[in-house]
């Protein structure tokens, strides 16, 4: 038998009887150790949890983290939507992610208010990644509860 590369390996493919059958097979170790490729060339952004609860007055601190450290500068918006009882407007805001970072906190300041609304529910969305590509959780729910009391 003639062997064809330096990279080339024997392998036991039967032992019947006390007799040993060798094959020889040429396989590239690049070949036999295929790297499968990352999906996510991008570290994966999303939220710490998926929801929160919180009273008015509150200040709340919703983290967004990656799965490794960024490499390079990156960003994502998030999206809000608040709704509760006459409440419904949306904002949207840019979080920021400079080479090192694992993760970028959002400080929510809940108002108080002397208004009996109820309970009033952000939803929040991260989208348009740069430089990230987004995971999940990719949503998180902020509950705010009414601390005042209805007549």
């Amino acid at each position: 038998m003639k062997r064809s590369s330096k990279n080339s390996r024997w392998f036991l493919v039967a032992s019947v009887g006390g007799a040993v059958a060798f094959f020889w097979i040429a396989l590239s170790i690049q070949q036999a150790l295929v790297a499968q490729p990352n999906p996510n060339p991008y570290p994966v952004v999303s939220f710490e949890y998926d929801n929160y609860v919180a009273t008015e007055g509150d200040t709340l601190v919703v983290r967004v983290v990656l799965d490794r450290p960024a490499e390079s500068a990156g960003s994502v918006d998030y999206e809000a939507t608040a709704t509760g009882a006459g409440i419904n407007t949306t904002w949207s805001e840019t979080i920021q992610f400079a080479p090192g970072d694992t993760s970028q906190t959002a400080t929510v300041n809940l108002t108080d208010n002397s208004c009996c609304q109820g309970t009033i529910t952000v939803v929040v969305k991260l989208i348009n990644p740069s430089g990230l590509a987004v995971g999940t959780p990719a949503t998180t729910t902020i509950t705010v509860l009414d601390d005042d009391v209805c007549q």
